[in-house]
Formats: structure tokens, sequence, C-alpha cells
């Protein structure tokens, strides 16, 4: 499993954490294994979603935001086994490096939108497969999640909006003040109700064991800071067209402060844990009364 000169000879592969890396990078890089080595990474691989999960609720909690980013990451890479700066065509049937880099060079086609906005005879050409499997290629696209995020922020519920407003800049906020952000999630606006139904199925991993539902994270961190203001998490988007889920988090100075004046700029973050590429994120400018 592993090269000449990767490991140190100290390295103990009887250690249980040591074997599960191994087989997590093997996961990750597609690589074949053995029967009784495929049986514990199976076993792994179950595990490791839980775990990961719990991770993201522990971080989260102590405000870490770019560890929390990476640990959502892991489990678009677990469920996809793929690494995150891979391209996200990989997670597509019968797709290898070579056929991306193929689609890249030729048609400019870098990601499942684009695979699914191709002229049929550029698609024929450049991915020779039967009926059958095209048909599963389109079934698998249709599955991919495509969504928007719109947010709107308001004041406190014991402070008006028009009491938080500032006549020139619009709507302002005290230091210690709840800042309170409602976000919508939606399907593409093209999709029907019957072909929301697709939603209700299991995400589509190739080589991941079990049946894994689709699920999202809203984030909102500042950057600059590297701290985690708020998150919620989106267990049943399924077939729904659209989804609404409230943040709130008390906005500060200090770290917050830019070129001397009072902007609080932070991010707004959606970030799937089930697919790589179809992540979201938007500015998110606060205004502090100093």
């Amino acid at each position: 499993m592993t090269k000449d000169g990767d490991i140190t000879d100290e390295y103990d592969f009887n250690e249980p954490h040591a074997k599960a890396n191994l087989l997590l990078q093997c996961h990750f890089n597609r690589r074949p294994l053995s029967v009784d080595l495929r049986t514990d990474q199976k076993m792994i691989l179950e595990r490791a979603i839980k775990l990961v999960h719990a991770m993201v609720d522990v971080i989260s909690t102590n405000g870490f935001l770019n560890a929390t980013l990476l640990a959502m990451e892991l489990s678009q890479m677990i469920v996809q086994a793929m690494w995150p700066k891979q391209s996200p065509l990989l997670q597509l049937p019968g797709f290898d490096s070579d056929l991306v880099e193929t689609l890249k060079k030729k048609v400019k086609v870098e990601d499942i939108t684009d695979f699914m906005n191709m002229e049929d005879e550029d698609r024929e050409k450049f991915v020779p497969v039967s009926q059958k499997e095209m048909e599963k290629l389109a079934d698998v696209c249709n599955r991919y999640p495509i969504v928007e995020l719109k947010y709107e922020i308001s004041a406190d519920d014991d402070k008006s909006d028009e009491e938080a407003k500032d006549e020139s800049t619009g709507l302002a906020f005290e230091p210690g003040q709840n800042v309170n952000i409602e976000v919508t999630v939606s399907r593409d606006e093209d999709e029907d109700e019957e072909s929301l139904e697709v939603f209700n199925q299991p995400a589509f991993a190739q080589f991941y064991p079990e049946k894994k539902s689709e699920e999202w994270w809203v984030v909102i961190g500042h950057t600059a800071s590297g701290k985690l203001l708020a998150i919620k998490k989106i267990p049943n988007f399924k077939a729904q067209r659209s989804v609404l889920t409230k943040l709130s988090f008390a906005v500060g100075a200090g770290d917050f402060i830019r070129q001397g004046e009072s902007y609080a700029d932070l991010k707004l973050y959606l970030v799937c844990d089930s697919y790589v590429g179809c992540d979201l994120q938007e500015n998110l400018q606060i205004k502090l009364k100093i």
C-alpha cells in the first residue's frame, strides 16, 4: 500500500491509527486492495463519516473557522473517494484523470455543470460510451446538487430594524448586539416537482460502501481572524424546492475593524457534506456603530 521512502522504518503498521490512516489514503487515491483490507476499509469508512460530523460539531463549538471547513472538506473526500483539489468530474462513473484532462483541453469542460451543458455532438465525441452508460451519466448529473444562496440581515428581536438603521449607510449594529441572518438555499429554478424527486435518493458515491443522504452546513465566519461566528446544519433538504434556516451571532469590534472603519468583513459559506464542487460562499459586510 505504500511506496518506498514514504514512511520511516519506525512507523508501526500494526497500530490501529496507522492502518486506518493508510486505508483512508488508499480510499482517497482509489487504490485497489485485497479482500481482507477492503473489509477493514469498509468498516473504517462507515464510522469515519459519523466521526467527522462529530468533529465539525466540536471544532465549531470552539469557534475555529478554518479547522471546521477542513473537517467538512474531509467529509466530501470520504464520500467521493477523492482529494478536494481534483476535478469534480471524477465523481461521475467511468471518468478518470485522462478523460478529465481531455475535456478540459478540448472543450473547456471543468465541472459537472459544464458537462451537463455540453453540445450532444461534443459529448458523444469525447465521452464514447454506450447508450445505457450515457443514461446512467445523465441520471448521476441530475442528482448532482445545483443550488442558490440568498440571505437577509435583521437586527436583534429586542431592537427594531428602524432603530438599528444608520441614515447614510443603512442597517448598522452596536458592538455586542445580535445580528440575525435568514439564509435561503434553493434548488435550480429549472427543476420541476418531478425532477426534484431524485433528491430523495441517496447521494451518488461510487466508492462509498453505504447509502449516504446529502446534508449541508451553513457557516458564518470572519476569515481574517479565523473565527467562526455561527453554524447551522441542514439535514433534510432532499426534494424541497428551498429551505430556510436562521443564524444569529453577536457582532463585536476588535478584530473586525478594517482600515479604521467600523465594518465587519465576514463570509457566508454553504458546504455540502457529500459532493465536491457544489459549495458556495458570499461576502457579508456588517456595519458597526463605533
